[in-house]
């Protein structure tokens, strides 16, 4: 894919999902674009930068702010320059010199008011050889939208917005707006989701106690159980031995001395009557 640090002319660039999944992919706004370090005087500093098999992390490059091509051993593998009232006529004239010189494997030039600053409301290049570009061709749909093909990420204009087209997906990819809606989204769902758990965590305890409380209740009807068991038994026992009691024969009385006779007095003796 590359030659000498030099992206080669027709070489594939790999699909970039999103960068931050891609360790070896830079994906850089605003940042200072320079050879060496030289020649950082006249640096440009384009839109966007993206660039393929970097070996240095890509988190000391966008702290450095600075992508200089022979301490990073390869230019970017994709420019964007967006065009304003002030540089709009460099992005398509000079800037484009330099990055044809510079070899970028593709320079891209969106103009958010269809024209006024930029010679095209879309537009791209691919480098044919060093220095030299070839336009990209851009296709205006019968909704006055313009589409281009990037090795990077096909690249459409829709209502004066630069997006940029998935074809795994079939889908845009997501913007700022619509990612910070997406992310709101699942952070709702993600609370709601959270919310539910919790409702469900409390009413798995309460069906604990609920439960715990059941099976204190059931040990404790057992042991009123166990003692009425054991009540029940004794009673029986004590109806057994009154009943076998009573089955007994009975014992004659045993005789006692006889009582002495009502008026009697041993020590009193009457005399006969004569």
């Amino acid at each position: 894919m590359f030659q000498d640090g030099i992206p080669a002319v027709g070489a594939e660039i790999p699909e970039v999902v999103v960068a931050g999944d891609v360790p070896d992919v830079a994906v850089l706004g605003e940042c200072y674009l320079s050879a060496s370090p030289a020649n950082t005087t006249g640096s440009l500093r384009p839109d966007c930068i993206v660039a393929f098999g970097m070996t240095r992390p890509k988190q000391e490059i966008a702290a450095a702010n600075d992508y200089i091509i022979s301490e990073l051993g390869k230019p970017p593998d994709f420019v964007l320059e967006v065009g304003s009232r002030s540089t709009g006529r460099r992005d398509y004239t000079i800037k484009r010199e330099i990055y044809a010189n510079q070899q970028m494997l593709e320079y891209w030039r969106f103009d958010h008011t269809g024209g006024l600053f930029h010679d095209a409301a879309l537009a791209g290049d691919r480098l044919l050889s060093p220095g030299v570009y070839q336009p990209i061709p851009i296709a205006e749909t019968p909704e006055c939208n313009y589409r281009g093909y990037s090795a990077v990420r096909e690249l459409h204009r829709v209502a004066g917005q630069l997006r940029f087209w998935n074809p795994n997906t079939a889908d845009y990819v997501l913007d700022i707006t619509e990612n910070r809606v997406q992310c709101e989204v699942a952070e709702t769902r993600l609370g709601a989701e959270t919310a539910a758990c919790r409702a469900s965590e409390a009413a798995r305890l309460a069906t604990a106690d609920q439960l715990e409380a059941a099976i204190i209740d059931r040990d404790a009807y057992a042991a009123q159980r166990d003692v009425n068991a054991a009540q029940r038994d004794d009673a029986r026992a004590q109806l057994a031995a009154a009943q076998e009691l009573i089955r007994q024969p009975q014992a004659p009385p045993r005789p006692g001395p006889n009582p002495p006779k009502t008026g009697y007095n041993p020590h009193l003796t009457t005399a006969p009557a004569h």
